[in-house]
């Protein structure tokens, strides 16, 4: 309390017309001031008036009437009107010509307008009327301001505010933050009599802050119910690639789905094991950016997925399905076989002629040839056979 009156004294002082040497019965107060409903109002005021001369004031009495000259404030209470006992302090100290006044729970009747009454005891007493002060009624607070900077990396310090305009400087807004941090509260006059108060929030964003809101809630001093604002916590971070992204056969081909999660979006494109560059399709979903290639990548065992921006880049080895690599294995078996099958063919071919006088050497010759040429054979090549002596077509 008592930083808060050296607070308005010095804002009355600030405030004050310029004043002769010889002081004259002056105050200084704003026409109008807001009040919100429920909460406390205060006036800012001070007042001066003519020094006596050869006297001191040894008793000073504060009063502040409405515009019908009936007391809302005054020493004693009993004087009071009754809508406003328990319910007007006087927060100045008028020895420092500070008449200052706060009206608790404040009422839409309580609009006024209202001026300051001094009463000296073996002096005088005045009444300035000339400097009358009107409260206009604020059903509910602006709302509450946050900000937030721009560039949020993770492990770097941000600084966020959160701001809201109040009427109650005694009793000032409470703050509370959805993240932790280091937290420093100031607040300020404004020149309608309003206070703004704001609350300044630091911290360091880490992987979990991602894509989350960053809240400020307030609480006034009437207690109604919480006033927030909130935030995304737009975090900038390197790519990262996801376990789901994969690669599929669709007959001939491969179809190749690369998901990376970045902020900013990412860059993807794909390199075949021989370092052949792939054409990808890129679609961006928020944070998620998904790459797609579908192509025929030969003898290929493996591609890789490049996903890059801003902040850094990411790459991962997509196996190839094995069925795609069985299908070469099959084809570079069954060329095999045939090979064996020509090369059997020549040689007994060569034997028959070397040897053309003696048929029947010939023909054992070649039935020997065939029995090895079986033997040696995969199954799924030696499908069909022609019988030299009954010129029919077996199965093997």
């Amino acid at each position: 309390m008592e930083a808060l009156t050296r607070t308005l004294f010095f804002v009355c002082l600030c405030i004050q017309v310029t004043q002769t040497d010889g002081s004259s019965w002056t105050a200084k107060v704003p026409t109008s001031v807001k009040g919100l409903v429920g909460s406390c109002v205060v006036i800012p005021c001070s007042f001066d008036y003519p020094q006596p001369e050869n006297k001191q004031v040894s008793n000073y009495t504060g009063i502040w009437n409405n515009d019908a000259n009936q007391p809302i404030y005054h020493p004693v209470k009993e004087k009071i009107l009754e809508q406003y006992q328990n319910r007007t302090t006087l927060l100045g100290d008028i020895r420092n010509k500070n008449c200052s006044l706060k009206i608790n729970d404040f009422r839409s009747s309580d609009g006024g307008p209202f001026y300051f009454r001094i009463e000296m005891e073996n002096y005088d007493k005045y009444s300035y009327l000339n400097y009358k002060v009107s409260i206009s009624t604020i059903d509910e607070p602006q709302p509450v301001t946050l900000s937030m900077g721009e560039a949020i990396k993770e492990g770097y310090n941000v600084s966020s505010s959160c701001s809201v305009f109040y009427s109650c400087p005694t009793s000032p807004p409470v703050f509370n933050w959805s993240h932790s941090g280091d937290q420093h509260f100031h607040s300020e006059l404004l020149s309608d009599g309003q206070w703004k108060a704001t609350s300044n929030l630091t911290f360091r964003p880490t992987h979990a802050d991602r894509k989350k809101s960053l809240q400020c809630s307030v609480q006034m001093h009437n207690g109604k119910p919480l006033y927030t604002a909130s935030k995304v916590i737009q975090v900038k971070y390197a790519p990262e690639i996801k376990h789901a992204s994969s690669c599929s056969s669709e007959g001939d081909m491969v179809k190749c789905v690369c998901m990376a999660e970045s902020n900013p979006s990412s860059i993807i494109h794909f390199v075949l094991s021989n370092k052949v560059h792939l054409t990808a399709e890129v679609e961006h979903h928020g944070y998620l950016t998904v790459g797609t290639v579908q192509a025929n990548v030969g003898s290929s065992t493996y591609v890789h997925c490049v996903a890059n921006n801003m902040e850094g880049s990411a790459n991962v080895t997509l196996s190839l399905p094995v069925k795609i690599n069985m299908l070469y294995i099959y084809i570079s078996a069954g060329a095999a076989g045939g090979l064996m099958i020509l090369v059997g063919v020549v040689i007994v071919v060569i034997k028959c002629r070397r040897r053309s006088g003696d048929t029947a050497e010939c023909n054992l010759s070649a039935t020997k040839a065939e029995k090895e040429l079986e033997l040696s054979v995969p199954q799924y090549s030696r499908t069909q056979r022609f019988d030299v002596n009954s010129h029919q077509i077996q199965s093997s």
